[in-house]
């Protein structure tokens, strides 16, 4: 678009003349009419989506968690991805070029997402501005006179420092703040349905239908909640008095000798406590009812859940017949028990405590052994995913090893100590290490000589695991575990309508030959598509491989830093070599195509202290030769903070969020020049990166500029004269 001058709207009076100096503020402008008539912004969404279209994306995601979702205005100290901010951030990214958000598990979890249950939802993501509308029959106050949202965060924030320049999740006083508004408005609820009032009643009904229809899991996670409180002890209910972990049991097997007692004490249960039990119910309904209500929201963006491989001791507490006692699932941390660390054998090996599901109850079979039904654990897992693709538009599926071959470990025989890991920071206060798991694969246990000397591990620890492997119990001898994938999940996407090979399928950790048995198994023609790491690979060579032609390509995920943190000298000169991500012939040379010899030397040149140049070849590369790609929330807004630091204590992890500031500050970063401050924050210039993209492309495939000179035109209009000028 050769744009000579534009005007503004109605709204603002006023003709700009001469549109390569223009004097506005930079970001696409809503009252800005470009020569066509659309508006700029919807100008700048067009002129992305067609960059995309002409170099084959055809899906872009960021991955920002729930938490992660900026501070709004009476911010309740977490992000939410359901609120009226969470509509602004979707159509900021719509604009930007992105087709989905993925998001993080949705379960209730303390902290880290991927310890969170799968039936229980984390109501700290409610919005409470619906609680003052009439569909929420009003049970919150907000006015001139009373603000019940505004007296409960005073109460732990008094001057609103909080409000005004944090980015990191207060994971207490969430809870805090929460629970009060949760207690005030189920109070009020109560009183309004005492009262008759037509839309407190309304909203009870809702609630009431959603306790009949969601009981199976519903009554057992809010006893579980109340009693862990009641108890003052954690969440392994192992420990808990036999008749708080069990009466649920004991309730249902009326031949149990305690049958009566159960039925006793879960009455004076119900007497004592069935108010508090019953708000944690409500606490649920609504966050349930306000995920489905968003999903129909104008302008939102499809959201995809991560659908991690584990359960939660709650999930186990409410199906105890599904899992297998004794037995959590881990990970060959450090090399499948290499000597490495605390000098072990069993090395470092990851300990998740997460809850492993039995393979002898995943089915129902005849006498024949032919697969009829499903069993405890089959119909749980089922559920599970059943329950994510009723909310959300996709799943990423969370270590696929684990839904094949986890690797699981005796709970009974690991040593637990308190200190820190060898390579963690001092500063790191000191927390319990889980170290000498003795485990394996599911499909290793009571096998012979299961890992070779080709491992170049010293010949006695080899024998030493492989005795051990030997003499661990057959727990699946039919492999019953490696046939979840057919027999269960992918009849149930097809049931749902989603298509696995739209999935980012993460398969990082240690292959075994029965997952890549399953997992590579040509399908109809198709394979499972993975994810490819872009600080492993080199793009375009990965995707020409017809095996990973539709991974999702990721440069970095919620466990690394932001990319611009990552790639300093010592990274560059790590990885400029052969096959290297900065193999600078490749790199340059694969993005640069149109240039001279000489001019790709000066580009090379450039890479070798330019960390700027190196943060936007990356996702430049990523642009040109991936289909679908993933970007970090961290590296599109170029922040310089963490998420999560991957296998640490770091008491900052999963608190990251954006400020209430985000737009500002990431246009900024975009205008950066040198001079400025903020030299390694470096944000995601979707024209500038993508215009070099398609100039890569057009020459790659024997055309020439002139076959798309509307579109470079219109995307280096964006880059320079929108998101490059200063105010």
């Amino acid at each position: 678009m050769r744009i000579l001058n534009y005007t503004m709207n109605s709204r603002v009076a006023g003709v700009y003349a001469n549109a390569q100096q223009p004097s506005f503020k930079r970001a696409p402008k809503e009252e800005i009419i470009m020569p066509d008539g659309r508006n700029e912004q919807q100008f700048f969404t067009d002129t992305i989506q067609q960059a995309k279209s002409f170099l084959g994306i055809k899906n872009l995601g960021l991955i920002l968690h729930q938490s992660c979702f900026p501070v709004k205005d009476k911010d309740v100290f977490i992000g939410s991805h359901i609120n009226s901010k969470a509509l602004e951030v979707n159509k900021f990214l719509h604009m930007h070029g992105f087709d989905s958000i993925q998001l993080g598990p949705p379960g209730m979890t303390k902290l880290s997402p991927y310890t969170s249950s799968i039936d229980s939802k984390n109501y700290l993501y409610t919005d409470f501005e619906k609680f003052v509308t009439d569909e929420y029959a009003n049970i919150l106050t907000v006015n001139d006179n009373n603000d019940d949202i505004k007296k409960a965060i005073m109460q732990v924030d008094k001057e609103g420092v909080y409000e005004a320049s944090s980015d990191q999740t207060n994971f207490n006083k969430a809870f805090y703040v929460v629970d009060k508004l949760y207690e005030k408005a189920y109070k009020n609820l109560m009183l309004k349905v005492e009262n008759k009032d037509p839309s407190a009643l309304k909203l009870y009904n809702e609630f009431n239908q959603f306790k009949i229809e969601q009981n199976d899991w519903l009554e057992k996670n809010a006893v579980f909640v109340q009693l862990k409180n009641l108890l003052g002890m954690d969440d392994n209910f192992f420990e808990w008095p036999d008749m708080c972990r069990n009466f649920f049991d004991y309730m249902e097997d009326k031949d149990s000798p305690f049958h009566d007692e159960a039925i006793e004490y879960y009455d004076k249960l119900n007497k004592r406590y069935g108010q508090d039990i019953d708000l944690y119910k409500f606490k649920q309904f609504i966050i349930d009812k306000q995920e489905r209500e968003f999903k129909s929201e104008n302008g939102k963006l499809p959201y995809s859940t991560d659908a991690i491989i584990g359960f939660h001791m709650m999930d186990y507490f409410a199906h105890k017949d599904a899992f297998l006692p004794g037995y959590r699932v881990g990970t060959p941390y450090g090399g499948e028990g290499k000597a490495i660390g605390n000098g072990s054998i069993w090395g470092n090996n990851q300990v998740w405590d997460i809850p492993v599901l039995d393979p002898k109850k995943l089915f129902i079979k005849d006498e024949q052994g032919n697969i009829i039904g499903l069993g405890s654990a089959g119909k749980l897992i089922r559920q599970k995913f059943e329950k994510l693709l009723d909310t959300y538009s996709n799943v990423r599926i969370d270590h696929a090893i684990g839904l094949i071959d986890p690797w699981i470990y005796n709970k009974s025989r690991i040593e637990v100590n308190v200190g820190r890991h060898n390579d963690e920071d001092p500063n790191v206060p000191e927390h319990v290490i889980y170290r000498n798991a003795h485990g394996a694969n599911i499909s290793m246990m009571h096998k012979e000589n299961v890992y070779g000397y080709d491992k170049g591990w010293d010949w006695h620890v080899t024998d030493m695991i492989n005795q051990d492997i030997k003499n661990m119990p057959d727990i699946d001898p039919d492999g019953d575990y490696a046939k979840i994938l057919d027999e269960i999940l992918l009849p149930l996407f097809e049931e749902k309508g989603v298509n696995p090979q739209d999935m980012p399928w993460e398969t990082l950790g240690c292959d075994t030959p029965k997952f890549r048995e399953i997992f590579d198994k040509n399908r109809n023609g198709k394979v499972l598509p993975e994810i490819t790491s872009s600080y492993e690979w080199q793009i375009q060579k990965r995707m020409a491989d017809p095996r990973h032609k539709n991974d999702t390509v990721m440069l970095g995920c919620h466990d690394h830093p932001p990319f611009a943190q990552v790639c300093d000298d010592n990274f560059f000169a790590q990885k400029n070599c052969q096959n290297g991500i900065y193999e600078a012939p490749y790199i340059v040379g694969s993005l640069y195509p149109e240039k001279t010899n000489e001019q790709r030397a000066d580009i090379m040149n450039q890479l070798s202290w330019d960390r700027r140049l190196r943060v936007k070849l990356k996702f430049a590369e990523m642009f040109r030769f991936a289909q679908k790609i993933q970007l970090s929330f961290m590296d599109f807004f170029g922040l310089d903070k963490t998420y999560n630091y991957a296998g640490t204590q770091n008491p900052n992890n999963w608190k990251l969020r954006l400020n209430k500031d985000y737009q500002k500050d990431f246009y900024e970063k975009l205008a950066w020049q040198p001079g400025d401050k903020g030299v390694n924050n470096v944000a995601v210039n979707m024209p500038e990166l993508l215009e070099r993209a398609v100039k890569s492309k057009i020459i790659m495939d024997g055309g020439k500029f002139e076959d798309q000179q509307q579109l470079l035109d219109d995307l280096e209009y964006c880059d320079k004269s929108i998101l490059k000028v200063k105010e």
